[in-house]
C-alpha cells in the first residue's frame, strides 16, 4: 500500500529527529572519551590512590567523631588518630607535588632509587620554593652509589620534615653529609640552630615518643609530622633515625640517618 505525502513526510521527520539526536549523542560520547584518553593509566593510579587516602581521612575523621562523642577515647587517642589523619592528608599532597615536578608512573610511590642522588635532587628542588628562603641547605658532593627499593613518598615527608624542624629551631644552615659504613648508608644531617632544649639533651629518646614536643624560639610553627612519625616512616624503609648531639658539625642538632 502506498504511503501518504503526509505519512511520507511524518516519517522524514522522524528520521531527521532520531539523525540529530544521535549525532548530539554522539558528540557527547566523543568529547567524554576524548577527555578521559588525557588521563593515563599511571594518572588514574594517581587518582585512585589519592581516592583512597581521602577516603581514610574521611573515615578516620568520622571515627574520630563518634569515639569523642560517646567518650570513648582519651586524649592520647586522639592525638594518635589526628596524627594518622595528619600523615594520609601529607601523603596525598606529597604525591600530587611529586607526580607534577616528575614524570611519575604507576610506581610512583615504590622505586628503585639512588637515595643519595634522590636526596640532593629533592634539595634542588627545594632551594626554589618559598620556604627556602627561610634556610640554606647544602650536602657534600661526593658521588655515592646505594640503591634500594623504597617510598620516595615516604622519603619525602622525612626530609620535608627533618627541614621544617631545622627552621622552628632557628637554623639558617642545614648541611647533608653521606658515606658508607660497610654495607650502610649513613647520612649526617646537621643544623645551625639552638640544638636539642634542655628539655630532651639527657634523653633524646623521648623525643621520637607521640607527642613529645618542646616549644621552640619565638614559637616559630612548623609543618613537619613530627620525629615519631618520622622514625616510622624510616623504619618502613629499613631505615632509622637517632639524634647525635648538638655542634656535631655545624652547632645546632644533628641526626643519623642509616639505611640498611
Amino acid at each position: 500500500m502506498q504511503q501518504s505525502h503526509f505519512e511520507v513526510k511524518k516519517a522524514k521527520e522522524e528520521t531527521k529527529k532520531v539523525t540529530k539526536n544521535l549525532e548530539i549523542e554522539k558528540k557527547k560520547q566523543a568529547y567524554l572519551l576524548a577527555t578521559r584518553r588525557t588521563l593515563s593509566k599511571d594518572a588514574d593510579g594517581l587518582i585512585h590512590t589519592i581516592k583512597i587516602n581521602n577516603a581514610e581521612i574521611s573515615t578516620g575523621i568520622d571515627n574520630l567523631i563518634d569515639l569523642i562523642q560517646y567518650d570513648e577515647i582519651d586524649n592520647s587517642g586522639i592525638l594518635r588518630k589526628l596524627s594518622n589523619i595528619r600523615l594520609y592528608a601529607l601523603k596525598t599532597l606529597k604525591m600530587a607535588e611529586i607526580a607534577i615536578r616528575s614524570d611519575f608512573d604507576k610506581e610512583i610511590d615504590i622505586r628503585n632509587i639512588n637515595i643519595v642522588q634522590y636526596i640532593k635532587e629533592y634539595i634542588n628542588i627545594y632551594d626554589g620554593t618559598f620556604e627556602s628562603k627561610k634556610i640554606k641547605i647544602k650536602y657534600d658532593e661526593q658521588e655515592i652509589d646505594f640503591v634500594r627499593s623504597i617510598s620516595i613518598l615516604n622519603l619525602s615527608i622525612v626530609l620535608d620534615n627533618l627541614i621544617s624542624n631545622a627552621i622552628k629551631w632557628s637554623a639558617k644552615n642545614l648541611y647533608f653529609k653521606f658515606s658508607i659504613e660497610k654495607t650502610h648508608l649513613r647520612i649526617l644531617i646537621s643544623d645551625d640552630g639552638t640544638g636539642l632544649s634542655n628539655l630532651f639533651i639527657n634523653s633524646p629518646e623521648s623525643m621520637f615518643d607521640l607527642g613529645s614536643r618542646d616549644i621552640p624560639p619565638e614559637e616559630i610553627s612548623g609543618s613537619g609530622i613530627g620525629l615519631f612519625y618520622s622514625r616510622q616512616l624510616l623504619n618502613e624503609m629499613n631505615a632509622e633515625i637517632m639524634f647525635l648531639d648538638n655542634n656535631y658539625i655545624l652547632s645546632g642538632a644533628c641526626f643519623e640517618v642509616t639505611f640498611k
